[in-house]
This record gives structure tokens, C-alpha cells and sequence, in this order.
């Protein structure tokens, strides 16, 4: 494809056309193309100088700096599919949501900032949301239009966000179980006994669903078979968690702590069919954030954060089938010169 040139006719400057198939402004690069680095950065972790020698092993020189250019303005680009789909999030009756830490250097510090990537979604609806910090009132004001039943693990945090609000709060029993579990280390009896009463409860629920039961009969079944464990477990917790307390920074103490000060959104599975015990569903969707900050290390700047959750956004909201498949071609063709 040669490139020509032309006059403006408003100023008589000389001026390159467009470029066909080009998709950002003043570009050669083709959707295609920008999909493929998009496709390596988040779905592949690549950071930008593997990218950079990975097309120059293939003849299609680019510099790093360039890379990271078009990815930033492509995701620039698409901050609006973002915003539909978070919309389309907020309107489900139920979301699972998670954080992980996102270090972000800016010109103005020395040093990185530790904001926060947060993950919203159910089923195959997906969001990703950034906060530069993990304030509660910075996480109410995220929430925004969110209504429904939230799944989200146990903190001051979440409960001073949701006090009073119209959301319901379901916690997660995985947490619960992790903890008596690095209890089993200082006080290898009482941690032990607390992680059995909590595994017991996965074990009933993974029988119910072995049955393929939900709905009603999934809540009739918890009711007879997983209350009577959860009200065996909370006795225990009454007698333990006074002796544990005596020693309040103990995993001990953590651990029963945790379920003395969030009973009512980690028992929630015994009032609603719909939820699970635990929020593992979120924590899976975070790790992809967390194999991409291990390659790239940190985001530079607040707009580059927002980019990265506009782009974890659209990726985990893909469908693989659908995907296609995407080589540096594109860039080849953008890139012939006369003669070529």
C-alpha cells in the first residue's frame, strides 16, 4: 500500500490521508493490530519489551515506548464500553466483588502509590473498577447505582460502606476457613477443631450440589442438612472466642473474631438459595490482574490504572469461541512502502 500525499484546501498545507482500516487518529494501525497488543498485554501478561522483542523476532520493529502509546490510547478509546458494561453489572441482582493492590507511580511522588483494582460481576458479566485508595467512602461512591446482594469478604471497610445502605452483604466462608486453618500453628487444637466445622459446611454444600439441587430445594436442604452444623459451630464459637480473645493479635483470635463480628453476612447462605459460602468466584477474576502487575509491575499514573481496568474489563468479558486469532500482519500491511 503506498502512501500519498495531499493538499489541504483550507490552508494549502500538505497533509497524509487516511489511512484505511486505521483505528485511532493519526495512526497506521489497524483494529486488528491494536487487538493483538491488547490481546498480549492483558490476556497474555506481556510486559511491553518482551512485546517489542517478540514483533522484532517476527521483522516488525516497534519500539517500546510506541507499544505502550497504542495501548493507552486504544483503552482511552474504549472507556465507553467500559461504562456500559459496568451499568449492565450495577443492575444485576447479585455481584461477587474482590480488591487487589495496584501500585501506581505518578510525576508528582517519588515513590508508588498503593491503589486498588476492584472486580464486580456474576456469571459471565464482568467489571473491573479502580480506586486510588481503600477508603469506605471512596468504595460507597464506586458502588454508585449497584443495588441487589453483594458477595464481598469481611472487613471495617465494606461494613462501614454498607451500614444502613440498600445493598444486602453476603461474606465469604473461604476466608473463615483459612484462618482457623493458620491457627492450627499457635494453637493447634482450637484452630483445628474451628477449620473442621467450617470444612464441614463445604462438605454438606458440595453434597447438595452433587445432587444438582438449587432453588427452593437447595434452601430446604441447607436448612435441614447445614443449619444444624452452622448452629453447632456457633456454640463452639460462643465457649472459644472469649479464652481466644485473651490473646487479641492471635490467629486465634482473628479467626473467631472474624466470625463474632460478621455472622449475619457469612451465615447469608442459609436465607437465600442464590448465594454461595464463599466469594472464590471473585478472586479467580482478580487473577489475572495479579499475573499482569507481576510482569508490569505498576501502572504510571491514574489514567494508566483506569486504562488497566478498562482493559481487564473488556478481556474478562470476552468469549474465547469468538476471539480470533491475531497476528502482527496487520502491522506489516499498515507499513509497505512504494516498492514493497
Amino acid at each position: 500500500m503506498a502512501l500519498t500525499r495531499c493538499r489541504c484546501p483550507d490552508g494549502g498545507k500538505l497533509t497524509a490521508p487516511v489511512v484505511p482500516g486505521a483505528c485511532l487518529p493519526k495512526t497506521q494501525f489497524t483494529a486488528s493490530f491494536v487487538a493483538h497488543l491488547l490481546h498480549d498485554t492483558y490476556t497474555l501478561h506481556l510486559a511491553f519489551e518482551r512485546i517489542r522483542g517478540e514483533l522484532a523476532r517476527q521483522g516488525y520493529p516497534m519500539a517500546s515506548a510506541t507499544i505502550s502509546d497504542v495501548v493507552q490510547r486504544a483503552l482511552g478509546e474504549l472507556h465507553g464500553v467500559a461504562r456500559v458494561i459496568w451499568k449492565l453489572v450495577q443492575a444485576l441482582p447479585y455481584n461477587h466483588s474482590d480488591a487487589t493492590g495496584l501500585p501506581v507511580v505518578t510525576a508528582d511522588t517519588d515513590h508508588a502509590q498503593l491503589g486498588q483494582m476492584f472486580f464486580f460481576g456474576w456469571g459471565k458479566l464482568a467489571a473491573f473498577r479502580y480506586s486510588r485508595d481503600k477508603e469506605a467512602k471512596s468504595f460507597t461512591r464506586m458502588l454508585g447505582a449497584l443495588h441487589g446482594t453483594l458477595v464481598l469478604d469481611a472487613s471495617s471497610t465494606h461494613n462501614d460502606a454498607l451500614a444502613g445502605g440498600s445493598i444486602k452483604w453476603a461474606g465469604c466462608n473461604a476466608h473463615g476457613l483459612r484462618k482457623f486453618r493458620d491457627a492450627t500453628e499457635s494453637e493447634p487444637v482450637l484452630g483445628a477443631e474451628g477449620e473442621r466445622w467450617i470444612a464441614s459446611w463445604f462438605d454438606t454444600e458440595r453434597e447438595a450440589r452433587g445432587l444438582g439441587l438449587t432453588g427452593d430445594a437447595l434452601l430446604d436442604w441447607r436448612r435441614r442438612h447445614l443449619a444444624p452444623r452452622v448452629k453447632g459451630f456457633k456454640e463452639w464459637l460462643t465457649c472459644v472466642h472469649p479464652k481466644a480473645m485473651e490473646t487479641p493479635k492471635s490467629p486465634l483470635a482473628e479467626a473467631t473474631r472474624y466470625y463474632a463480628n460478621y455472622w449475619r453476612p457469612l451465615t447469608a447462605f442459609l436465607r437465600d438459595p442464590n448465594l454461595p459460602l464463599e466469594n472464590n468466584f471473585a478472586e479467580r477474576n482478580l487473577r489475572a490482574q495479579a499475573l499482569g502487575r507481576a510482569n508490569w509491575l505498576f501502572a504510571v499514573g491514574h489514567e494508566s490504572a483506569e486504562n488497566t481496568a478498562v482493559a481487564y474489563t473488556l478481556v474478562q468479558n470476552e468469549r474465547p469461541e469468538d476471539y480470533p486469532t491475531l497476528t502482527p500482519m496487520a502491522y506489516q500491511e499498515t507499513h509497505k512502502r512504494p516498492g514493497d
